[in-house]
């Protein structure tokens, strides 16, 4: 953020007021001390909010370490140091299992920062906020990556080995004797308690860190290199996906726990492998396979798996708090299954002749499934579900234009069911956060459903499905003014792409062109700039009219207005430029709208106040 440069800045001149840097001394030992076991002699088990504690105290040392250290050698020390760590990961000792998660945590947590400098790095040109220039620290972020990408490949294959090992715990049989913890700790109100014994706890939590260890660094070096020895992380990631989607629940509360961890586990390894290039996936499957056998293998991956999770949230065993959050679980997963078409990106060749990786039958139980999941999400889930509304949807699309067919197979009704849930699931969030706002527009408000003009007309039902939600989200704004500037924002982007839905939305694009005052957001500004989802989910949003305006107005509530005169002015130029028969709609709207603001200028009492001068 702005002040990130300043504290930098700071740090680095207090460095030179003294001969020995005490703070930089600190930095560099604390991956030694951390790692040294200080709980109660004897003692070497875990649960979550031990894991919790170490891993907000790596994260504040991987922050601050970045902010300090100036100079390639502080870094040598250090990845040494972890290169060791991990060349110890095959000793098997129970003075070693809390070293070992530690270990862990530290690899993700500096991959994370390194993640988040690099996300900085390549928005730093387009950033809303100004002020506060990263440097860095003296040592290039090429030069830093590959420092610790080399490092990180030398203890790959030993960290595979290790997670391989530590899987086992999620097979257990058996759980029949095993004690369940007597009583819920920690603060009220606090993230649900596993039902496992502590000893349990400690090995699966182990397990998870390993896993979630080894998908971060395939995940994070697969985009610097290509590297050979990538092959058998990802195959083995592979095979840790189909085991856990495979594996069936035994019908006891430690059996189901035992589940729902892996599936914590996977969402991590599904999450990298959806990262992965084109070559790379086709590397999981059997070589020489043909593309319908991919799109088969896919489907019977994602239909088990929705088989097996639900089976598991339905069967009773797990209480109400952790179903909770296998279903928070469950759609990060479905995100990432969605998401593995997006990585044949690099070639695009052979996306077009393969399509979409899901057959028709596949993505529409995929959508039926979310739709009867969307009131009873938690607000955890809210972005991945919502995300998963706009892959299937654009999924979809890109099988029924392969097939020329027009329809989305989608019925007027289950896009109403679709709008309301979507709308309860918005008002259930305590908070209007950029994210579940932008995603909740570009799932609903899809490009591949707006064009439909069932979906705006009025009938005998009322308002089409689309319309009902622009009028909602609209009546909201009065409360939100964060809301209407997304909605806006999209919505222009929409409007100018089908002008002839315009004509179903004279009173929506009056109250947008009349609305606000010049009030500046800063939590919105921070927000984009600071937080990676939701400047993504913002980049999912519609192009907009104007991007110099957009720019310039986004942050204040003025942004409204501004988006529907670049909207009308965009269209009068293409009218100038197109055929009539092409741009006959828009000049029909654009003359509706003009007489709906005369008649306003005229009638509306309203007008006359300070504000719209």
């Amino acid at each position: 953020g702005p002040l990130r440069g300043t504290v930098q800045k700071w740090l680095l001149q207090k460095k030179e007021c003294s001969e020995r840097n005490t703070l930089l001394d600190e930095l560099i030992d604390f991956p030694t001390t951390f790692m040294k076991h200080t709980g109660i002699e004897g003692s070497y088990l875990y649960d979550d909010e031990d894991v919790g504690a170490w891993e907000a105290e790596a994260r504040r040392w991987a922050r601050t370490l970045l902010l300090v250290t100036s100079e390639e050698h502080h870094f040598k020390q250090i990845f040494t140091f972890l290169e060791k760590c991990g060349n110890k990961l095959s000793e098997h000792s129970s003075t070693r299992k809390c070293a070992d998660v530690k270990f862990f945590i530290i690899i993700i947590c500096l991959i994370e920062e390194l993640e988040v400098r690099q996300k900085k790095l390549v928005h730093q040109n387009n950033a809303i906020a100004g002020g506060g220039s990263d440097t860095t620290n003296g040592l290039e972020h090429r030069a830093l990556t590959q420092m610790f990408e080399k490092s990180l490949l030398s203890v790959l294959e030993n960290m595979v080995a290790f997670s391989k090992q530590s899987c086992s715990v999620f097979w257990l049989k058996n759980t029949d004797n095993m004690d369940l913890p007597c009583s819920i700790k920690g603060r009220l109100g606090g993230p649900s308690q596993r039902r496992l014994a502590t000893s349990i706890t400690s090995s699966v939590l182990q397990c998870i860190w390993s896993m979630r260890c080894v998908s971060s660094v395939v995940s994070w070096c697969n985009h610097y290199t290509s590297d050979v020895s990538f092959h058998s992380a990802f195959s083995f990631l592979w095979e840790f996906c189909w085991e856990v989607i495979q594996h069936c629940t035994y019908a006891t509360e430690i059996g189901a726990e035992l589940h729902l961890a892996a599936y914590e586990a996977l969402a991590y390894v599904l999450a990298a492998l959806s990262t992965a290039p084109f070559s790379q996936f086709l590397d999981f499957m059997e070589t020489k396979q043909t593309n319908q056998t991919i799109i088969l293998s896919l489907d019977l991956l994602a239909t088990t798996f929705l088989g097996n999770i639900n089976n598991l949230l339905t069967n009773g065993v797990l209480t109400r708090s952790r179903r909770a959050v296998l279903m928070c679980w469950k759609w990060l997963c479905v995100d990432s299954l969605l998401s593995i078409s997006s990585c044949c990106d690099e070639n695009e060749s052979q996306m077009k002749t393969s399509g979409s990786f899901y057959s028709d039958s596949t993505l529409q139980s995929i959508f039926i499934d979310i739709i009867e999941s969307l009131e009873n999400a938690g607000e955890n889930s809210v972005v991945s579900i919502l995300r998963c509304v706009r892959s299937v949807l654009g999924l979809i699309h890109l099988n029924r234009s392969r097939q020329n067919l027009s329809s989305l197979g989608i019925s007027y009704e289950m896009m109403m069911q679709l709008v309301k849930s979507s709308w309860l699931l918005h008002l259930s969030c305590n908070k209007r956060r950029v994210a579940p706002i932008a995603a909740l527009l570009s799932a609903i408000l899809h490009p591949s459903i707006f064009p439909n003009l069932e979906m705006h007309q009025t009938n005998e039902k009322g308002p089409g499905p689309l319309k009902w939600f622009v009028e909602t989200l609209l009546n909201e704004g009065s409360k939100s003014p964060r809301t209407i500037r997304l909605a806006a924002l999209h919505l222009s982007g929409l409007w100018l792409m089908y002008p002839q839905t315009l004509r179903f939305y004279m009173e929506e694009l009056k109250l947008l062109a009349l609305y606000g005052s010049v009030a500046f957001d800063e939590d919105f500004e921070a927000e984009l700039s600071e937080n990676h989802e939701a400047r993504f989910e913002v980049s999912m949003l519609a192009q907009s009219p104007d991007c110099e305006f957009t720019e310039v107005f986004i942050n204040t509530e003025l942004y409204a207005r501004v988006s529907v005169a670049a909207l009308f002015h965009q269209l009068w130029k293409q009218i100038k430029e197109k055929s009539k028969l092409e741009t006959e709609e828009a000049l029909q709207c654009g003359k509706l709208f003009l007489l709906k603001l005369l008649d306003s200028a005229v009638n509306d009492n309203d007008l006359s106040k300070e504000l719209y001068k």
